[in-house]
């Protein structure tokens, strides 16, 4: 069984809500359809697809609906991403 399939279950026997939106495309159809009004917390899991900020595609996007969320922003994910720009940044920040 997948990590996120069990986080989803064990999330759902604590008595949470969980609604699965599975990918990058199902978040942005869900997030115009308003369907984020009814979430209080997004817990992010979510693996972008293409391009060097590609894991920072979902905060990115939870952040313009302001739908608090778990783990990093899109600008810490996008920095964190590229190992050079990390070790640059860490040099020198």
């Amino acid at each position: 069984m997948k990590l996120q399939t069990k986080s989803l279950i064990s999330l759902a026997k604590l008595g949470y809500d969980v609604t699965h939106v599975p990918g990058i495309h199902a978040l942005v159809k869900r997030l115009a359809a308003g369907d984020s009004e009814t979430w209080s917390l997004a817990f992010n899991m979510t693996e972008g697809l293409y391009g060097t900020a590609r894991e920072g595609q979902a905060p990115s996007r939870l952040e313009a609906y302001r739908v608090p969320f778990t783990f990093s922003d899109a600008a810490t994910m996008k920095l964190c991403l590229g190992k050079g720009r990390t070790s640059t940044f860490h040099e020198h920040g």
